[in-house]
């Protein structure tokens, strides 16, 4: 017959020593206080070196100067599935009133909802607490003096201020806990089911000043009141010999049990933050009083040096004591020599899995995990499970189980110092990340100064696809789209969002009357002139020898006097050529014979562009479109079989992009310019794209060039393109050396651009850099589209006719795209196990 332990049938909550939280502290039974910071994993991804080592050193500094002598640091990761925060930030970040815009923003909401719940997004919280124990001893649960209280809280507030300020040093993003904050950890760590559907409840506060003891309490339970034990502790928690039950989830822990036997390098616990499972990581240190430490090795020191000659019998001295005395005496050397001190060190690993099997798969992966440094020993807890797992409880105050003593070197390289690139603050445009979370980019965050980038990757990388991503989440927040390309690979889009298509295409019956001015304008001013008289010089040049000065002076009069004759009608190509053969003056200056033949010239070479010509239906015609549309694309295909119109066409498209740049709407605006390489191969082109990259930010807009290498940025007119591109996409190149040096990547970015994988019909990744104001940020983003967004996107053949069939017997690409999206489930929608082995779900 079985019985119930003394142990079994006591409460959780008298097993907790949390008293009271309040004034930014938490007090324990004992007296003690913990401190508490929310902090951020540094990304450290795409590091330099240098970078990487240089928060090592820091972090060494922070254990040695910002944790007090006898007192503990705890960095605490936990690693858990609930985004909501950022999900409501991207989805009330939607401003635009287009209804298939919202509906395509919506759908992705709702996808990253699904995965959400499902436990396939990971997020990745840091905290740092830190301990402060009072001088003198005092019984546990007796009473602080307010005087002596406030003493204590001067002296925690320096603490917090020395250790946020060595955060700072670190690049390690920290702020000190709410009162609220502290509950909720702990509510987090003993509640594993409801933390992901609830709120984390008050801190009780109206009987925090009276601890009633329990002899009272089991005489009269009415008494009891809300403690903060009481609200953390919501579940109860069954025993097991080897898990526990809480909350409807098993819990296991897995614990550091030998140190590495060879040197440890920086971010040794790396693999574990790479777990497939959510889980709580906890990476303790006590600092111990220096004398103390110096006076304990120098004994042992003193006993192997004894031990080496201990055998009588022989005068050669024992190696194992050798060894043992030679290693103390190098350790007795550093602490004598330098500022190195002396911790007790441990790493924990808490699993908290929705069944018994997740957590033992779980726990194999931890010892796995654990097993990559070399030496390393770690277990699986069993007897001790339930001390440990009270122990390893946020600001629990009690040591963990398994402590080893060592040096801050070492030490800090147990420093969970790696995690996924948060990205912007603004969730503008959401990404997936390798670590299975979620990363941000704001194409126009304020940090950068300017908003430029460029999309590079070989053929069939996923550029055009990015792109796509881009555009879908960006036209949520309502800016104004210009996009150039040649090959029709974005008309799918634009005419599911009932945006502007227009074909450059002189056969084509479109028309652009390069003399049209802004509504209510009679008169050009200078850069109108200036941009028609080059467009004109390129009409009527032989050759590569432009126009004279003279001629450019002939033609600007005459550009002119064209507008002031006509009186506010509208001023046509034609026109300009009969007042180049008609006119008599330049300003108060009457031409001579010369310049009158000059002008004749000009305009016999310029006839061929007017009337009943071939290009005269595309330039000297009455413009056919309105360029009003929020989303206007300009395909350049038809343009290849007239290389002579391209110039123009470019100088044209040029006129149009920075007309619509510069008008004042108060919205954000960006241009996108796909197969960059064809216009960079021409030399306006090229200084078109090179003006933009320049220009922009004044007008609160920004381009983004793709192209299949880098190297098509080289060119003489398209340098200025690479060297103002702050945001960087660099997918699957071939040459990674040639393409690693002309981005400016470190060696562990160009490790990362090689590293880069894809699978068609799942995901793609791409390197993302961003030049800020004050450094760069990056890492590697996963590309993954909702099952709206892929049969939009998709320009894969077979896909494409399946949608055109579905078109037409739907009545409408929308109607199509939204049918096959909920019929034929892709990207995201397809479900499944994540991208990465192993993570729930």
């Amino acid at each position: 017959m079985f019985t119930h332990t003394t142990e079994e049938m006591e409460s959780l909550t008298s097993r907790l020593s949390y008293w009271t939280i309040r004034d930014g502290v938490l007090v324990l039974a004992d007296g003690s206080y913990q401190i508490g910071l929310r902090a951020a994993l540094p990304a450290t991804e795409a590091w330099s070196e240098d970078r990487t080592a240089a928060l090592n050193r820091q972090l060494q500094r922070l254990l040695n100067h910002a944790v007090p002598e006898g007192e503990c640091l705890r960095a605490i990761v936990e690693v858990h599935p609930d985004c909501r925060a950022l999900l409501q930030a991207h989805a009330d970040g939607a401003t635009t009133s287009h209804s298939r815009v919202r509906a395509i923003h919506r759908w992705r909401i709702q996808e990253l909802s699904r995965q959400q719940a499902a436990g396939r997004i990971a997020v990745y919280h840091l905290w740092l607490t830190l301990s402060y124990h009072p001088p003198g001893r005092r019984r546990r649960w007796q009473p602080i003096p307010a005087a002596e209280y406030a003493v204590h809280l001067r002296e925690i507030e320096v603490m917090r201020e020395v250790l946020l300020a060595n955060c700072t040093r670190a690049e390690i993003a920290a702020s000190p806990l709410s009162d609220e904050e502290y509950l909720e950890v702990i509510w987090r760590y003993f509640n594993p089911a409801r933390k992901r559907f609830l709120d984390p409840p008050a801190v009780p506060r109206s009987n925090q000043r009276l601890e009633i003891p329990r002899r009272v309490l089991h005489a009269a339970p009415y008494l009891a009141m809300a403690s903060v034990r009481s609200r953390a502790a919501r579940s109860d928690l069954y025993r097991r010999y080897n898990y526990l039950w809480l909350d409807d989830h098993a819990v296991k822990a897995v614990s550091l049990d030998q140190l590495p036997d060879e040197a440890t390098t920086e971010n040794l616990l790396r693999e574990l933050l790479l777990l497939p499972h959510y889980f709580w990581l906890v990476v303790e240190y006590w600092h111990e009083p220096r004398t103390d430490a110096i006076k304990r090795l120098e004994v042992k020191s003193r006993m192997a040096y004894a031990a080496r000659f201990s055998n009588p019998a022989s005068e050669r001295e024992d190696p194992k004591s050798a060894v043992i005395s030679a290693d103390l005496e190098h350790l007795l050397r550093r602490l004598h020599s330098s500022d190195t001190r002396v911790f007790r060190a441990g790493a924990a690993v808490v699993l908290q899995e929705p069944s018994l099997e997740a957590a033992q798969e779980a726990a194999r992966h931890a010892i796995d995990a654990f097993h990559q440094v070399a030496g390393v020993e770690a277990i699986d807890e069993s007897v001790g499970l339930l001390h440990q797992f009270l122990a390893l409880a946020p600001f629990s105050g009690e040591p963990t189980v398994r402590l080893f003593r060592v040096l801050t070197e070492n030490a800090a390289d147990f420093f969970p110092a790696v995690g996924p690139w948060p990205g912007s603050p603004r969730p503008t445009v959401v990404f997936w990340n390798r670590l299975n979370g979620l990363t941000a980019v704001d194409p126009f965050d304020p940090r950068a100064p300017a908003w430029n980038g460029v999309i590079v990757g070989e053929t069939g990388s996923g550029k055009t696809y990015l792109a796509h991503q881009l555009l879908f989440q960006l036209l949520a927040v309502d800016p104004e789209i210009i996009i150039v390309d040649r090959g029709g690979g974005y008309a799918t889009l634009v005419a599911a969002l009932e945006g502007q298509h227009v074909r450059l295409d002189p056969t084509g019956g479109m028309a652009l009357n390069p003399f049209d001015l802004p509504e209510g304008v009679d008169e050009p001013d200078d850069a109108k002139v200036a941009f028609l008289v080059t467009m004109v010089n390129f009409m009527v040049a032989e050759g590569p020898q432009p126009l004279s000065r003279l001629e450019k002076a002939l033609l600007e009069a005459a550009v002119r006097q064209t507008y002031w004759r006509a009186r506010g009608e509208p001023v046509f190509l034609r026109d300009l050529v009969h007042r180049l053969r008609t006119m008599e003056e330049m300003g108060s200056h009457s031409l001579d014979l010369q310049e009158r033949h000059l002008a004749q010239q000009i305009a016999t070479r310029l006839h061929q562009w007017t009337e009943d010509a071939v290009y005269a239906r595309f330039l000297d015609r009455p413009t056919t479109i309105t360029l009003d549309a929020d989303l206007a694309y300009f395909d350049t295909e038809g343009l290849d079989r007239y290389p002579d119109l391209l110039p123009v066409a470019i100088l044209l498209l040029t006129d149009l992009v920075w007309r619509r740049v510069r008008r004042s709407t108060g919205r954000s605006k960006m241009v996108v310019i796909d197969e960059a390489w064809a216009l960079l191969a021409n030399p306006i082109a090229g200084q078109f794209l090179d003006d933009l990259y320049r220009r922009f930010r004044r007008y609160g807009a920004g381009v983004l060039a793709i192209s299949q290498k880098l190297e098509d940025f080289e060119g003489e007119h398209a340098r200025g393109v690479l060297a103002n591109a702050q945001f960087r996409y660099l997918l699957r190149v071939k040459d990674t050396a040639r393409a690693s040096e002309l981005a400016g990547l470190n060696e562990r970015e160009r490790r990362l651009l090689e590293s880069l994988t894809q699978i068609r019909g799942r995901y793609s990744e791409v390197l993302c850099t961003v030049d800020f104001s004050e450094g760069r940020e990056g890492g590697v983003l996963v590309v993954r589209g909702t099952s709206l967004e892929d049969w939009i996107a998709t320009s894969h053949e077979g896909d494409r006719r399946q949608r055109d069939g579905v078109a037409e017997q739907r009545g409408g690409l929308w109607e199509a795209v939204c049918h096959l999206a909920e019929a034929e489930p892709r990207g995201m929608g397809a479900g499944g196990r994540t991208l990465y082995a192993g993570r729930a779900g």
